[in-house]
């Protein structure tokens, strides 16, 4: 699909409909940044958490042994380059 041939109203409509699959797919369970809710959605998934209730303060999900553990995630922006290192 090429974008750059889409009208601005048909981009978002494109997103919204976007936004509609992920919340029916149970990844997206707010409106708030699609990319921390992703996030927070796969880690959980990944590390067999249980995700914590929308907007729950302090933590966003919780361990097999009752940890509570608060995600971070962020939108690279293409205009910095910027690289990740982990462990």
């Amino acid at each position: 699909m090429d974008l750059s041939q889409l009208s601005c109203v048909e981009l978002m409509q494109l997103n919204q409909l976007t936004l509609d699959e992920l919340e029916r797919r149970d990844v997206l369970r707010t409106r708030n940044n699609p990319v921390c809710e992703y996030t927070e959605w796969l880690v959980a998934e990944k590390m067999q958490m249980e995700l914590a209730p929308p907007s729950t303060k302090g933590y966003d999900a919780t361990t097999s042994e009752g940890r509570k553990i608060q995600i971070k995630s962020r939108k690279n922006n293409k205009f910095y380059n910027v690289r990740l290192y982990t462990e």
